[in-house]
C-alpha cells in the first residue's frame, strides 16, 4: 500500500502520527506486506512553481481596482 496524502501540502501531526505510525501498525496487523507514505509536497520547487503560476494566472483575471481603493 502506498499512501498519498493529497489534502496535505506539508508534514504535520496528522501525517506523522496517523499515517506513519497508526495506519502503518494497522497495515502490519492486517498482514499488508508493504506500507509507505509519499512525503508531502512542502517546498518542492515544482510544486511552488506550479502554485506561483496559478496565482499569476488568477491575478490576470481580476478586475482592476477602482482609483479610490486603498
Amino acid at each position: 500500500v502506498v499512501v498519498v496524502p493529497i489534502s496535505f501540502v506539508s508534514e504535520h501531526s496528522e501525517t506523522l502520527v496517523e499515517l506513519d505510525i497508526e495506519y502503518k501498525q494497522l497495515a502490519a496487523r492486517l498482514g499488508v506486506p508493504y506500507y509507505t507514505r509519499v512525503p508531502a509536497l512542502g517546498v518542492d520547487s515544482s510544486f511552488i512553481g506550479g502554485l506561483a503560476k496559478l496565482v499569476k494566472q488568477a491575478a490576470l483575471t481580476l478586475p482592476p481596482k477602482p482609483a479610490n481603493a486603498a
